[in-house]
């Protein structure tokens, strides 16, 4: 199995707003609970799954989605991918 098969049998993460700060999304159902998104001043996106700048929160959220597929491939026994 490939990560794009295991995409088709993974439930899609759930985001929460963190209130306090309210710049940031919490992944509630992400194999890290230490993994969110947060909004810079200058409003790009950082992610604490490659800790990486996004311009946008759709991006950095996806940077999360497959920090969380690689987690959970380490339980599988997945073919590598060829690019």
């Amino acid at each position: 199995m490939t990560l794009e098969e295991l995409k088709k049998h993974v439930r899609p993460l759930a985001w929460k707003k963190e209130y306090d700060t309210g710049s940031s999304f919490i992944p509630i159902n992400c194999i890290d609970e230490r993994v969110f998104i947060f909004q810079n001043v200058n409003g790009t996106w950082y992610s604490y799954a490659d800790e990486q700048n996004y311009p946008t929160k759709e991006e950095a959220m996806q940077s999360v989605e497959e920090y969380h597929l690689r987690e959970l491939a380490k339980y599988f026994e997945l073919e590598e991918e060829t690019e």
